[in-house]
């Protein structure tokens, strides 16, 4: 507090105007959030020629290649993961997918497995596999099968699936049960920045395994399977919207040096 005869003049509603202003630059830093979420969606494709076989429902993905005394044929697992969570217009930092291996083939030997961007929608039905769940099931509206998105009605353009060419990542899968870890990579972090900022082409990815070596395919736990579902970890930084910001930054900025001008002016009138 400033004094003079017949005038009386203080700093602080100045300095507190200061602070207001600077509050819109700590609402608007950036700062970063993470989603793990499982699968909404997931399934096996099992290679036949009737394209008749699914497990839309069970507890289980198989990929790889089976072996003789189970048709020496291929398995591809797919999975899609609902990212509604994450705002529109943020930005992916990070991605990493584990997956739980909890069956292997006698003489099962390591490999790296490949995750492909889906592109184009498929279908979960209620068939259920037996036993192990190899073999698969009968397939029901609107199961995904090797022939088809949506059994048995909307055929892929190519038997086995519609998939990017290039791998979007690849993991290493060892010769015995445990997890496989798709760690962050630019194809990964493409994929779903890509969802995030277009929701409908969100059609996941298809795990393909080694499948020019037969009886070397794996089991891993679908979203039915509580204690072995798919983790999927989204690393990204939020959009921070205009309508959160109570001043925009500019004007924030400039309230600050004219709350300073002010008090600089009235010093120089006190003391004249």
């Amino acid at each position: 507090m400033f004094r003079s005869p017949g005038f009386r003049f203080s700093l602080r509603p100045f300095v507190r105007l200061a602070l207001a202003a600077m509050v819109p630059f700590a609402a608007s830093s950036v700062y970063g959030d993470t989603l793990t979420v499982a699968p909404d969606r997931d399934n096996t494709l099992y290679e036949r020629a009737a394209g008749d076989l699914s497990n839309g429902a069970g507890p289980n993905l198989f990929f790889g290649r089976t072996g003789v005394n189970a048709g020496n044929v291929r398995r591809r697992a797919l999975m899609r993961f609902d990212l509604s969570a994450i705002p529109p217009g943020s930005v992916v930092n990070s991605v990493e997918l584990t997956l739980e291996v909890d069956l292997v083939p006698p003489g099962a030997t390591g490999f790296d497995a490949a995750l492909h961007r889906v592109l184009a929608d498929w279908g979960e039905g209620g068939s259920v596999a037996q036993g192990a769940g190899g073999a698969g099931a009968p397939a029901v509206a609107p199961d995904a099968t090797w022939l088809h998105r949506e059994f048995d009605t909307v055929p892929w353009s190519s038997p086995g699936g519609d998939y990017a060419a290039a791998a979007s990542s690849t993991a290493p899968v060892g010769s015995g049960t445990g997890p496989v870890t798709f760690v962050t990579a630019p194809g990964l972090v493409d994929d779903v920045q890509q969802w995030v900022d277009d929701p409908g082409q969100n059609f996941g990815w298809i795990l393909i395994g080694e499948e020019g070596n037969p009886q070397n395919a794996r089991r891993i736990g679908s979203r039915e399977n509580a204690a072995l579902t798919p983790q999927l970890v989204v690393d990204f930084e939020p959009l921070v919207l205009p309508e959160a910001e109570p001043v925009p930054a500019m004007r924030g900025w400039g309230m600050v040096l004219l709350v300073l001008a002010v008090a600089v002016l009235a010093l120089r009138f006190r003391r004249s």
